[in-house]
């Protein structure tokens, strides 16, 4: 199983479609946004291996409050911050609310157990400031060493209201034997540090598997 999460979900399915009939993935994707969901579920309807669910993956099963942006990319479980987005961000860049809507949610944990799944190869989730949110929703799978990689985005400039600190997200991986690999696409603004993903690795993956480069 490869599974997506976020708006761009759609742009990480086809970086993994290459590998799809190597490895026999099927590929979950979660929007809980109507609109975005149905545009996701368009570009790839007729495509077996990929799988559209419109929910977000949380912290618990039922539902929550969901903060949606002015850009698709700005929407988060959690409230922005009272910081200037402008200020911070760049020019033209802004976090803005526009709406709060109510949208189904699950944790990882439930949804894996409801559909028999028993082991997640990758698991991409960019949810702007919300990862750790999913992350506490997939502490079985974490505990037990069933998901192989972890691609998360990290937030380092304060943008969500209660989001976590690099720190905080390293800890827990820590804490569930997922060891740092690499980092990607750092995203800098005058020469700060504002997010970047980094790659995780389980500590059975790293011992039986080459690492991908």
């Amino acid at each position: 199983m490869g599974a997506a999460i976020g708006t761009i979900a759609g742009s990480y399915k086809c970086r993994l479609s290459a590998h799809c009939n190597e490895y026999g993935f099927q590929i979950y994707c979660f929007e809980p946004l109507s609109r975005y969901f149905e545009s996701l579920k368009a570009k790839f309807s007729g495509d077996p291996r990929v799988i559209c669910e419109n929910i977000a993956l949380s912290d618990a099963k039922g539902f929550a409050n969901f903060f949606q942006g002015e850009l698709p990319f700005s929407s988060s479980l959690l409230p922005f911050s009272n910081v200037s987005e402008g200020d911070a961000w760049g020019e033209g860049i802004f976090l803005r609310t526009q709406q709060v809507v109510s949208v189904p949610a699950i944790t990882l944990d439930a949804y894996c157990l409801d559909n028999s799944i028993s082991h997640v190869n990758i698991l991409k989730i960019d949810a702007r400031g919300g990862e750790a949110l999913i992350l506490q929703g997939c502490e079985r799978l974490m505990r037990n060493q069933c998901i192989d990689l972890i691609y998360l985005e990290v937030i380092l400039e304060a943008t969500c209201q209660g989001q976590p600190t690099v720190w905080d997200l390293m800890a827990r991986m820590s804490k569930f034997g997922h060891e740092l690999i690499d980092i990607y696409d750092a995203a800098k603004v005058r020469g700060k540090l504002m997010q970047m993903d980094a790659l995780f690795a389980s500590a059975i993956f790293t011992q039986n598997h080459r690492l991908p480069h």
